[in-house]
């Protein structure tokens, strides 16, 4: 799955957007380093678009079935992806200003308005396209990971809605206050992060060694009916077929590190959030997914905030999937090509400018961010360029590498000349 342009109409802060996204690593030496994944990064201020546009995409696919007409805004939406017999397929969604229908172009394929989902047969008129016969054409599913205070994203379906459910929510706000928690079950994404440690995956290593910890194997089971009793077992291909079956639920897991037992229940913030953007995602990931995931590094030390991508990498490269992040992290963004990397000001997109793959912090900062100087950087810079020669001395012997240390260098450069 790959998305290949976007525009939208107005939508929030977004007003005559577009967006064309270039999938090629450009330099001979990055390609394979992705896998199959398609990863586009949007960085920029915080009000600069990135929430409007990422949630926009999500609200395409949450009301396409039932509600097209409602989508509000014109927009077009083109991606493609690779079908069974392993051709490329490219599609457009598309509403213009003066309809309120939505319709499907698929390249050498059906072409329509698509109707929405009702009950009873209606009979089709003339260019329309029934939503059943179109799902082939869609998104495997949209995974959403994202802290929405305001609204932002849809709401989860319904237990009882009868229909598509190509839209999954994950609202990491959830994790706070007294109802933490409400997300829907991650048994199965449980299972299969103890399927890969059972079968040595890279990917667990590389989670154990960042969290300076290991599986025990153990997880926390319980049958699927109201009441039913929770106990500690040790994970088994039985446990793993009943899992399947739906005969029990897996509530949680169990970690080793130093002396401590961690789980789930007793996770610190960062420890907590990691996990539950891993699982939301393990849940339900396939070939020709959309994934959005809003800022990943929320709760994260440095440390872990750099290995984010390890993570992605490690647990997800062979799926033919596109993940859409937002971040304020330069250990992200400094770890994908440049085209991959759209910079958001004012509800409008581009990419970077200058090269910034592996960039320091410094650099990445002032591209995207326009950082000023705090009240400290700038008192001490305004004393520097007063200073004398010896005050300028222990002023440079203070500071740690960084803009300002280069400012103090070159004022201290013109006393010595």
């Amino acid at each position: 799955m790959r998305i290949e342009y976007i525009s939208v109409g107005k939508y929030r802060i977004l007003k005559n957007v577009e967006l064309t996204f270039d999938h090629r690593t450009g330099a001979s030496f990055l390609q394979g380093i992705y896998g199959n994944l398609g990863i586009s990064l949007f960085a920029g201020q915080n009000g600069s678009g990135k929430t409007s546009l990422l949630s926009f995409v999500a609200q395409i696919f949450h009301r396409l079935e039932r509600e097209p007409e409602t989508l509000p805004s014109e927009f077009v939406f083109e991606y493609s992806f690779v079908a069974d017999d392993g051709g490329n397929v490219k599609c457009k969604l598309s509403k213009d200003e003066n309809s309120h229908c939505v319709k499907l172009e698929v390249e050498n394929g059906i072409k329509g308005i698509i109707r929405k989902n009702v009950r009873g047969v209606p009979i089709l008129k003339s260019g329309e396209l029934n939503y059943e016969e179109i799902t082939g054409y869609l998104p495997s599913n949209i995974i959403v990971s994202a802290f929405s205070l305001h609204g932002e994203y849809p709401n989860p379906r319904n237990n009882n809605w009868i229909g598509d459910r190509r839209l999954d929510i994950y609202d990491t706000k959830n994790l706070y206050g007294a109802n933490h928690f409400s997300f829907p079950s991650f048994s199965s994404a449980i299972r299969k992060l103890l399927e890969l440690k059972r079968n040595n995956n890279a990917a667990i290593q590389t989670l154990e060694s960042l969290i300076a910890g290991r599986f025990t194997g153990r997880v926390k089971i319980a049958e699927r009916e109201v009441g039913a009793e929770a106990e500690w077992v040790e994970f088994s291909d039985e446990i793993s077929i009943q899992e399947k079956n739906q005969q029990i639920y897996i509530n949680d897991f169990e970690m080793e590190s130093g002396s401590h037992l961690l789980t789930l229940a007793n996770m610190s913030s960062g420890q907590k959030m990691l996990f539950v953007r891993l699982l939301s995602i393990l849940d339900g990931i396939k070939d020709n997914s959309i994934v959005i995931i809003e800022e990943p590094e929320i709760h994260l030390d440095i440390n872990w905030s750099k290995q984010i991508i390890s993570v992605l990498l490690g647990f997800f490269s062979t799926y033919r999937a596109h993940l859409l992040i937002a971040t304020h992290s330069y250990s992200l963004l400094n770890s994908v090509p440049n085209n991959w990397i759209f910079f958001a000001t004012h509800g409008h997109f581009k990419n970077p400018k200058t090269s910034i793959l592996l960039g320091n912090e410094a650099s990445i900062a002032h591209e995207f961010f326009a950082t000023k100087p705090h009240a400290v950087e700038e008192q001490i810079l305004r004393f520097s360029a007063k200073a004398t020669k010896r005050q300028l001395e222990d002023i440079f012997k203070a500071l740690g590498d960084s803009g300002a240390k280069y400012t103090v260098f070159q004022t201290l450069s013109k006393k010595n000349k």
